[in-house]
């Protein structure tokens, strides 16, 4: 060995079970399902390797979870893991220590009460497939403890997609308490970062991405109020619903689908050309070129409030006639009304058109 130099430490495991580890550190508690179609591309053994783990010690297992209002008495919502004090103490031996935080916690400071374990589920499902597509995810321990936040902060993640732009992440269920409204808006007034909330829906099928929550209106009705955000600030529906047998979740696919890079290559391929510019009324600087008329782009595939109320608020008739700049919206089909509606609370503009996107339009453009 080189004087100076340290020996390396050597992972008693295989660098899979090290990544499966770092992201349980994060995310607190994943469901084995989860586990297997992640990290084990959903094949049989993933199941007995999670399970042999366990008999070693890396891993422990809860209980089956069963989910209020299930259909069937005893319905099982999934078996939950999360790490062991030995895993922990594996993690932080590694050079991906980086990515633990230091001094390494205990198995027990990750360990939620059940019902913010069921909620948890859900945003670990999502995390985890977002990284997979390559984004980084930062649980909500580390994230307070990155941005210098309260320790009653109600952030959930900090998300960072390919292209650099990190989200701080909240997360609300299909209702919200005032006392949890105020603080959730007081808290995203006074962040300099852009934000997404997860909301919760009721329905089971595509139809229900359109649901208009308790929650999701209390929230939409603040953010009208008290103009709280100067940067993007999206509202993302958790709906999940099985088609063709296999189970889609929206906000997963909104999210890997909806880059300024994706809509730029879709730009492309619909109107031939894209150009940059300065945008006064900051909801975008993407133009395209439509019958000799130059419009704006402004991408609502996100649900970003912030840019679609900009839009909606400046760029006025006499604007339109001054400057002979329309604009286009970009947005997912089932959100077209929506758009449009939030629009013409505003003001009725035909230069201002709403154009309606599957996940296949994106798709097939890359």
């Amino acid at each position: 060995m080189t004087k100076g130099y340290k020996t390396r430490y050597k992972a008693k495991l295989p660098d899979r079970d090290v990544d499966m580890f770092v992201a349980m550190y994060q995310l607190q508690v994943v469901s084995e399902d989860d586990l297997v179609a992640i990290f084990h591309e959903g094949r049989g053994y993933g199941k007995k390797r999670i399970q042999q783990l366990t008999r070693e010690g890396y891993l422990e297992r809860t209980y089956k979870v069963r989910e209020k209002g299930s259909r069937q008495p005893g319905q099982a919502y999934g078996t939950v893991f999360g790490l062991t004090d030995q895993a922990i103490a594996e993690l932080a031996k590694i050079e991906k220590i980086e990515k633990i935080s230091y001094p390494p916690r205990r198995a027990r400071d990750l360990r939620l009460p059940t019902l913010e374990m069921l909620q948890q589920l859900e945003v670990s499902k999502i995390a985890l497939n977002i990284e997979r597509a390559g984004w980084k995810v930062l649980g909500r321990m580390d994230s307070k403890q990155q941005l210098s936040l309260s320790h009653y902060s109600m952030i959930q993640l900090v998300i960072t997609s390919p292209e650099g732009e990190p989200y701080q992440v909240y997360v609300v269920k299909k209702s919200i308490q005032d006392q949890t409204l105020t603080k959730l808006i007081t808290e995203l007034g006074e962040i300099k970062h852009k934000s997404i909330i997860l909301y919760k829906t009721e329905g089971k099928t595509a139809k229900a991405i359109g649901e208009k929550t308790p929650a999701f209106e209390s929230i939409v009705n603040k953010i009208t109020e008290q103009d709280i955000s100067k940067q993007e600030l999206c509202l993302i529906p958790m709906t999940e619903w099985e088609e063709g047998g296999r189970m889609r979740n929206f906000a997963i696919e909104a999210l890997l689908n909806s880059s300024e890079g994706q809509v730029e290559r879709y730009l492309r391929k619909r109107y031939g050309k894209v150009r940059y510019s300065d945008n006064l009324f900051h909801f975008g600087n993407m133009v395209v070129e439509q019958e000799g008329i130059d419009y704006l782009v402004c991408n609502y595939l996100r649900r970003d409030q912030t840019a679609l109320r900009a839009l909606a608020r400046y760029l006025t008739q006499s604007e339109y006639e001054k400057n002979k700049k329309g604009a286009i919206v970009l947005t997912w089909i089932g959100f077209v009304k929506e758009a449009q509606q939030i629009i013409d609370s505003y003001q009725r503009r035909d230069f201002i058109q709403v154009k309606g996107l599957t996940i296949k339009d994106i798709i097939d453009s890359q």
